[in-house]
């Protein structure tokens, strides 16, 4: 809490410098930046280039609904072409900072490490200018007794946040695990300086524990070999990575290995944002009461363990909630029907193509603005949850 309380106090602090500061540092980087390519070029040269998978394509079409796309939907609708991910090895880096920039022996700055661009400016702005105007002197002048042997960076500006986490940080454990397996190393992961409980859930429901993770306490860390996993989501997500983590968690939810079972949960769902200050249903009464009559329950996720979400998703046939973070568990479903609700002009995409990967039924509304809430029409609703009906028979 007190990492996540930092981060929106310098989020304040940041963001009216960033359009012009972006702009700015990239420049003063731009001959120090190691992106996918570059970094590739210099794996292979090193001989620690190891791909893994093969280049995608993912197909977004129309979702099926009475209301045409519009906004990040509207812009998803297409076919998009993936990179082939890998995992390399950078010998010799540090990091360095509040939030940790990687930068090589060489004084470059692998940007896969950090996510892309857009997070490199905002960890280079709350961990010191000097980083910006000269990164191999920063190198060069701190000496520290602190060091890791053989690490993975999961800990970024943008990770405190629970899609940002699952889907540009947690998906690197499949890059983490090939390294392992073709190096035989073990991989000590980096994360931040007072990591939430839901973090190390996500972790442990993937098998790890305490033993494989270090937090953030220095702002100058050596790190023998820096293991960089490329990032699983460019203009649209990666369906081998979604599916990856899909399979995954639902193996160990179905096998017992963690508790609860999808079976103590119902299987018609309406998530609240009841715990939250922005994004929530303003006649969220009216709507649970509609939804009541067609056999839903009604859920807040801040008062259930990774865990429970997990297996509460995983045993839902339907899925209602207003657009936010807690719709990441969606990926733990099953041949699921997706409701969501946007408030009018802010209308995103990354839910519709979680769908789109797993191959479930996607339907949405655009519900008029109430402040930072919405007020979702009952009727709409209602002609939504009949189609519902009427397809699942």
């Amino acid at each position: 809490m007190e990492d996540r309380l930092r981060h929106l106090a310098r989020d304040r602090v940041f963001q009216p410098l960033l359009p012009h500061a972006s702009e700015t540092i990239l420049d003063a980087l731009s001959d120090r930046l190691l992106e996918y390519d570059e970094l590739r070029t210099v794996a292979v040269e090193a001989g620690t280039y190891y791909p893994f998978g093969e280049s995608e394509e993912l197909e977004l079409t129309r979702p099926d609904t009475d209301e045409p796309p519009q906004g990040k939907i509207a812009d998803r609708i297409g076919t998009f072409t993936l990179r082939q991910p890998y995992v390399c090895e950078l010998p010799n880096c540090r990091l360095l900072g509040a939030y940790p920039v990687p930068i090589t022996e060489q004084g470059e700055i692998p940007v896969e490490a950090v996510v892309r661009p857009a997070v490199l400016v905002r960890n280079i702005l709350c961990s010191g200018a000097d980083l910006v105007t000269n990164p191999g002197s920063a190198v060069e002048g701190v000496r520290t007794d602190e060091s890791l042997g053989t690490a993975c960076l999961l800990y970024n500006y943008w990770s405190s946040g629970y899609f940002h986490w699952t889907f540009e940080s947690l998906i690197r454990l499949q890059g983490v695990e090939q390294y392992r397996e073709a190096t035989g190393r073990d991989v000590t992961l980096v994360l931040g300086s007072d990591p939430p409980e839901w973090q190390r859930q996500t972790l442990e429901l993937l098998g790890y524990d305490e033993d494989d993770w270090v937090t953030w306490s220095t702002p100058d860390v050596r790190v023998d070999r820096l293991v960089v996993p490329t990032v699983r989501r460019e203009t649209v997500l990666s369906p081998a990575a979604v599916e990856w983590l899909h399979d995954r968690v639902r193996e160990r939810v179905l096998s017992d290995a963690v508790s609860p079972s999808p079976d103590d949960y119902p299987d018609r769902i309406y998530v609240s944002r009841d715990d939250a200050d922005r994004r929530r249903v303003d006649n969220e009464d009216e709507v649970m009461s509609l939804l009541e009559d067609h056999g839903f329950s009604r859920f807040v996720l801040s008062d259930l363990s990774v865990p429970e979400q997990a297996a509460l998703f995983s045993g839902a046939d339907v899925i209602v909630a207003p657009h936010g973070a807690n719709l990441t568990n969606m990926t733990y479903a099953d041949d699921a029907t997706v409701v969501e609700l946007f408030r009018d002009g802010d209308v995103r995409g990354q839910y519709f193509q979680i769908a789109e990967i797993l191959d479930f039924e996607y339907r949405f509304h655009v519900a008029e603005p109430v402040g930072p809430d919405m007020l979702v029409d009952l009727d709409d609703l209602r002609r939504s949850l009949d189609a519902i009906a009427v397809s699942s028979r």
